[in-house]
């Protein structure tokens, strides 16, 4: 479907919400051409002029609502699907424009939902017009039907459950020499010798007391000038819903013209077997006596035998029937011989190709002197219907699976949200207090930044989480020290386990000196920031041991403990969202109960997985491979630039930045290792800045600006000037956004809140050195 190309009417009266709209269905990779109208008139002078696959209406706009959008889209286009993106417009209202005709509804605050509604609203569309094309087809195949039954040689008839006609075709009139005015209200007697007519009487009656079709049933009539005519007359009995006979509808051929007749009935079988084909239905029949079968050619088609090969045996036929149904043949037989009246149920054959096919089994029984003697069958394909419920209840499953993660999900964040928070405010309170002493003022400033990172770390957790169970979450590989980097994580977490009182080492190879590693950098020292954490939670003495080993030469990263370790039966239980290994053990142990979740899936992004050995009450390693390919050992080392470099003073940088917190922030920073700073508020006053002040050194630049972002000033920018340093600077921190931050022409990427020995440290590595 991504392949297809569509055209989408967007009814949107709100900039933001119409680029989210189209930034949506593109990302999800449909080839889409997007028109949007604002108001009622746009809307309409649209619709009357071009042609849409589908409608995305918001519900509440300036001069109409949904309902009037709706009302207007099915008269112009009652063909094209109608999907309502809205606020919260409530479940009554929603209910309402299903029931008026709108196939689905998406609430803003969903967007992801929309590229699946997109693919379900074009999908019942198609389906619809393939009903529509069917019912057309049936259509003109009943008038094919009607012109045939005019011209056809064989007088067609329907009689009502006494007997009397009440529809002749013309060639009654040539047939008995009569007017087919004068056929209608009379019975077949009427037209027969006095004996024959008593003969003929009698064995209608008995197969109008059975309600049995008329087969092959030879008699004697009057016709043209005296003569008399041998008809073979085969008719139906016409029953309604609740089996009552209405009547017969029959054919009369005059087998005198024995060729003409054979013809006749060959055009009528094709038309049947159409008929059936486009209703995917056949029908059969079984001689319970002989055991003998025979079907139409559609029932023989549908069962993947080639035209005109059948089974002949009703043992082969059950056969075919799916082993667990075969047994709904044996209790609605013994209902037939019970009720002495037609079953319907549904079962399965099992092709000879392994498909399942589902059907309809409609069974009408014959009797003869009050013995059962035939079964007449009709099998409809509703393979289909059953793959819709069977669709429909995997669907209420995962609707419930889906409420129960939500209700985890809101459960988990009021609490690790509100639990910091506490702390913030409420410290913050007394720290204005003129009472509260320095030492206590610095004691309290400790608590707020405890609670400040703790709160942090949630909202990244959850961040992570559904980046990773949505998909959205992109890797960016590059190289990197693999010694600095070991090295950033024990500088990261020094002062925690200092202040637990535990030991934290690394170990690797004797001399990592030179060794890069090439990977996405940030998913990897996530994986280790969740790992080491989790240990730090779950350990109370001795140490946390991280590094890298290598197994027949792939390198395989691990973090070992000496905490409390996990019992091997709740080794799995670690990786499912918002649950620990057990809530016995793990209660009072802070936590979102999402790292390991997103360290495993972070680990899956890297093609890798976690592996988990635990002793309980000893401890835990937790161990994930990489491709050897991904390890590089240079002849020479370059080395890095020195943590504790100075830079040189008096340089002047330019830092673009709206919000002004953050600027006080960065202003403070750069000002305390001596540069100099000067401001833009926007990407417009940034790009003007840089061209009219060739004294500045480096650009700290932030992506979401108002009049122009980070990226377009970027590249208006580096338009001019390719060696002006520029460190892109924003809360969106995924690696599609780093991607997108450096092919705009920035040289590094450092996320918010912005760490001060990250950020020193890119500066060190992009302007000259004291």
């Amino acid at each position: 479907m991504a392949d297809d190309f569509y055209n989408v009417l967007s009814l949107e009266d709100s900039d933001a919400d119409f680029e989210l709209i189209s930034e949506k269905l593109s990302l999800a990779g449909y080839s889409i051409t997007f028109d949007r109208a604002v108001n009622q008139q746009e809307y309409i002078e649209l619709l009357s002029a071009k042609s849409y696959d589908l409608i995305l209406s918001d519900f509440q706009l300036s001069d109409f609502n949904g309902f009037d959008a709706l009302k207007i889209s099915r008269k112009i286009c009652p063909d094209v699907p109608f999907i309502c993106v809205s606020g919260y417009i409530g479940e009554e209202t929603a209910i309402e424009l299903l029931k008026q005709g709108a196939v689905d509804y998406v609430l803003k605050d969903k967007p992801d939902k929309l590229p699946l509604a997109f693919i379900r609203a074009l999908e019942e569309a198609k389906l619809r017009k393939a009903r529509k094309q069917a019912e057309e087809d049936l259509r003109l195949s009943e008038s094919r039907l009607r012109d045939i039954i005019f011209s056809m040689a064989d007088w067609v008839w329907e009689v009502d459950a006494s007997g009397v006609y009440i529809y002749s075709s013309e060639k009654g009139d040539e047939l008995l020499d009569t007017s087919r005015f004068d056929i209608v209200g009379k019975t077949p007697f009427d037209f027969m010798p006095p004996e024959e007519a008593e003969r003929i009487k009698a064995m209608f009656a008995g197969i109008v007391a059975q309600k049995r079709p008329i087969v092959d049933l030879e008699n004697w009539n009057t016709g043209r000038d005296g003569k008399l005519i041998c008809l073979l007359t085969n008719g139906v009995p016409i029953l309604d819903g609740n089996g009552n006979l209405l009547g017969y509808r029959g054919v009369d051929k005059d087998i005198t013209e024995k060729k003409i007749a054979e013809e006749a009935l060959k055009k009528s079988e094709a038309k049947l077997n159409q008929a059936q084909e486009i209703a995917r239905m056949g029908n059969w029949e079984v001689n319970l006596s002989s055991g003998n079968i025979s079907w139409s050619k559609n029932m023989g088609l549908m069962l993947g035998f080639p035209a005109g090969d059948s089974v002949t045996s009703y043992d082969l036929l059950l056969q075919l029937v799916h082993p667990d149904d075969r047994v709904l043949f044996d209790v609605k037989l013994e209902e037939i011989r019970r009720t002495k009246g037609p079953v319907n149920f549904d079962f399965r054959y099992q092709l000879n190709n392994g498909r399942i096919l589902w059907v309809q089994n409609n069974v009408t029984p014959v009797y003869e002197n009050g013995e059962l003697t035939e079964l007449h069958g009709t099998n409809i394909d509703i393979t289909e219907k059953k793959q819709t419920e069977l669709d429909l209840i995997m669907a209420r499953e995962k609707a419930v699976k889906s409420d129960e993660l939500k209700s985890a999900f809101i459960n988990n964040i009021s609490h690790e949200v509100r639990t910091p928070l506490n702390g913030i405010i409420g410290f913050s309170e007394i720290l204005v207090n003129q009472e509260t002493t320095p030492d206590k003022k610095k004691l309290f400033l400790d608590i707020i930044k405890k609670s400040s990172n703790r709160l942090l770390k949630t909202i990244t957790d959850y961040m992570d989480i559904s980046m990773v169970v949505s998909g959205n979450m992109a890797v960016s590989a590059r190289q990197f020290s693999l010694r600095e980097f070991f090295d950033d994580l024990h500088r990261m977490y020094s002062a925690a386990f200092s202040e637990k009182g535990l030991q934290l080492s690394c170990e690797y190879l004797a001399d990592l000196k030179g060794v890069m590693l090439e990977t996405d950098h940030d998913v990897l020292q996530k994986i280790f920031i969740h790992l080491i954490d989790n240990s730090l939670k779950f350990t109370e003495r001795g140490k946390v041991v991280y590094g890298i080993r290598f197994s027949q030469g792939i390198p395989e990263f691990f973090v070992r403990d000496t905490g409390i370790g996990i019992e091997k039966d709740k080794i799995e239980e670690v990786f499912r969202i918002f649950t620990q290994a057990d809530s016995a053990i793990t209660r009072g142990y802070e936590g979102s109960g999402l790292g390991l979740s997103i360290a495993d899936g972070l680990a899956k992004l890297l093609n890798s997985h976690l592996v988990i050995r635990s002793e309980f009450g000893k401890g835990t390693e937790i161990s994930f491979r990489l491709p050897a390919s991904g390890i590089h050992m240079p002849d020479h080392y370059i080395a890095e630039t020195p943590e504790n470099e100075s830079i040189k003073e008096g340089l002047l940088v330019l830092v673009a930045e709206d919000d002004e917190f953050s600027y006080q922030y960065l202003e403070m920073v750069l000002v305390r290792i001596g540069l100099k700073v000067t401001r833009a508020v926007n990407g417009i006053e940034a790009v003007k800045k840089v061209d009219e002040n060739s004294d500045i050194s480096l650009v700290l630049m932030d992506i979401k600006m108002p009049l122009m972002g980070g990226i377009e000033a970027t590249e208006k920018i580096r338009s001019g000037n390719k060696e002006l340093p520029i460190v892109a600077l924003t809360a969106f921190v995924s690696a599609a956004d780093e991607l997108r931050a450096l092919k705009a022409g920035c040289n590094e990427f450092v996320p918010k809140p912005i760490s001060r020995q990250r950020l020193l440290k890119t500066i060190r590595r992009l302007i000259p050195q004291g």
